[in-house]
């Protein structure tokens, strides 16, 4: 849900989430009644009731997102993904949280304070390495319940969960010093083809561990100036140049694994982010972003049904000389 908070916070600043060939007034519509930028406003000025009347508004919206059809009549296009599924906030599509929980959680997450000021976080210019943040950083909450006195509190476990599923986020130094190693080089090599432009966006890079999605948004960023300057033949192309490159090279090269599932989706929201096409699905990028075991090649469903005895089986050919 938290995730569903900042995936939205994100795309209305950047006037990604509405169909911008809608007609306006269903845009407006949504925004005076259903938007999450709505809720911002209000939490800023009021603490709420104990109806629960914006989480049902909020709760209609999030099932049109997850719909297969969208909704014509606000503007707004099905995203598909696991993300916007039912089933990724079961213990929420029956229950209602009431206006002043829910706008506790909107200025929670909107608003800093500084000393006596309160200032409104710019998730139009929320970068990865934000997202990235906001990811290991849940990965260390843990509730602890009480049901003697029906209440609860998040503690920090750090670590423990990081440990056991393989989910680190990876440093932004360590990040660019991996892209000076492993991309620049084969970029190098692409550039000196008799089509280079063909030869980049047939190149094909993959995270067997994407995380929070941060190799893979600043390879593609690498790889879009390098494709934006073949194509403008400017050392250092328009933005907008480099915005048409990056959708061609998160549509053409991108690939990544995850075994957890909260990783996989914060990589294609990052991803998605990055593309920059209002109305554009999340599910263009289901073939790509995977989750799974990458050390041994598979799905967390198979491996669910048990390492079938066959994969103990050594077999040898001619010329082997292991025994």
């Amino acid at each position: 849900m938290v995730y569903r908070f900042l995936f939205l916070l994100v795309a209305e600043d950047r006037n990604l989430l509405l169909d911008p060939s809608s007609p306006s007034e269903n845009r407006e519509q949504y925004r005076q009644y259903y938007s999450i930028s709505r809720l911002r406003i209000m939490a800023e000025k009021n603490r709420g009731t104990r109806h629960s009347d914006l989480y049902l508004g909020f709760l209609t919206m999030m099932r049109q997102l997850g719909s297969n059809e969208g909704c014509r009549d606000l503007g707004l296009h099905a995203l598909g993904s696991f993300l916007w599924s039912e089933s990724s906030i079961h213990d929420f599509k029956d229950v209602h949280i009431s206006n002043d929980h829910l706008l506790d959680s909107i200025r929670a997450l909107c608003f800093v304070v500084h000393g006596r000021i309160r200032m409104p976080v710019d998730y139009r210019n929320l970068g990865s390495e934000e997202l990235g943040s906001v990811y290991e950083s849940l990965l260390e909450l843990h509730p602890e319940i009480n049901t003697e006195s029906g209440s609860f509190q998040l503690v920090t476990s750090s670590g423990h969960e990081r440990r056991t599923t393989g989910s680190y986020y990876t440093p932004p130094g360590l990040v660019q010093s991996l892209l000076d190693t492993s991309i620049d080089p084969i970029l190098s090599e692409a550039m000196k083809k008799e089509d280079p432009e063909i030869a980049i966006l047939n190149l094909k890079i993959c995270d067997p561990a994407t995380g929070s999605g941060h190799f893979l948004i600043a390879a593609a960023h690498r790889m879009a100036k390098r494709l934006a300057s073949i194509r403008t033949s400017e050392e250092e192309p328009p933005p907008a140049s480099i915005r048409e490159a990056l959708r061609d090279v998160i549509s053409h090269c991108i690939y990544g694994v995850d075994i957890n599932p909260l990783a996989v989706e914060l990589c294609k929201i990052g991803l998605w982010i990055e593309t920059l096409e209002p109305g554009k699905p999340l599910s263009f990028l289901e073939h790509r972003i995977r989750c799974g075991n990458s050390l041994i090649g598979t799905t967390p469903e198979l491996l669910n049904k048990g390492i079938p005895d066959e994969a103990f089986t050594v077999t040898l050919v001619p010329g082997d000389w292991a025994q």
